[in-house]
Parts: structure tokens; sequence; C-alpha cells
């Protein structure tokens, strides 16, 4: 299981029209900043802005996310989204690493526009 962490507002409002439908899960403030998906074989990459910030992330191996019922250091919930009837989707390793480095391609055009 993998998580596609969107850091930056502009990644969470263009991100579904580059990732494929799935199961999301995020803060109060960011609810669908991070997309669950079955890509076996996929590896950890990072994609930031010229300036050093996290733009996009593909964590695997290694990496941990926090989820439901956690709480932030800030007090915000973190939940699920189970309302949208998705469930955690199946992908390749190749398909999903494409699209999130096209999604962070369009992130990185649509911020220095």
């Amino acid at each position: 299981m993998v998580d596609v962490d969107l850091d930056v507002e502009e990644a969470m409002k263009i991100a579904g029209r580059f990732l494929p439908p799935t199961l999301t899960s995020g803060r109060e403030s960011a609810p669908d900043s991070h997309w669950w998906y079955r890509a076996p074989k996929a590896e950890t990459e990072k994609w930031k802005d010229t300036d050093g910030t996290m733009l996009v992330e593909l964590r695997s191996t290694g990496c941990q996310t926090v989820v439901e019922p956690s709480v932030h250091p800030d007090g915000e919930c973190y939940l699920w989204h189970r309302d949208s009837g998705l469930r955690i989707a199946d992908t390749s390793a190749e398909d999903l690493s494409r699209a999130c480095r096209e999604l962070a391609t369009a992130v990185l055009i649509a911020r220095h526009l």
C-alpha cells in the first residue's frame, strides 16, 4: 500500500485530473491530501519546487503517514473519506509514478505562472 501525499494547495485542486480515483484521507483543513493505492513494487519518490517546497510525494517502503483516529499536534483530526464510496485502487507502480510526475509538473507550472 502506498500514499500519494499532496503537500500544496495547487496539487490538491488538480489531483483528480492526473491520479486514478481512490480512497482519500487527510486532516480537516486538507481533507483529500492523501490518495491511497495498492501499487506493488512502487518506490518512494518526491517532487519539490525550485525553492525546496515539497509538492507531491509518492510514499512507499520506509515512509509513514498519520491516519484516523490520530490527532495532529495542532488539534485537527485525521479523517478517512469513506463517504465517496471509493475503495483503495489497484494500479501499477509505473502508472502511478508517471501520474505523480505529471501532476508535479503541472503544479510546478501553476505555481510559477
